[in-house]
């Protein structure tokens, strides 16, 4: 027997970048994304599978 789980995840991702102005601050930039992770749970011998099942930025 199985069971599923679908669920929404926000979150904000860190992204890398040039300093090529010698400013550090600008060497990060934070974005937000979704993302929504299908589980998927094996109960017979509780093996557990991630889906990615849609992601955007």
């Amino acid at each position: 027997m199985q069971r599923s789980l679908k669920a929404a995840v926000f979150f904000c991702k860190m992204l890398s970048a040039c300093t090529c102005s010698d400013d550090p601050a600008q060497a990060i930039t934070f974005e937000n994304a979704y993302c929504e992770v299908l589980t998927v749970i094996n109960q017979a011998n509780a093996q557990v599978m991630l889906t990615c099942a849609f992601c955007a930025s």
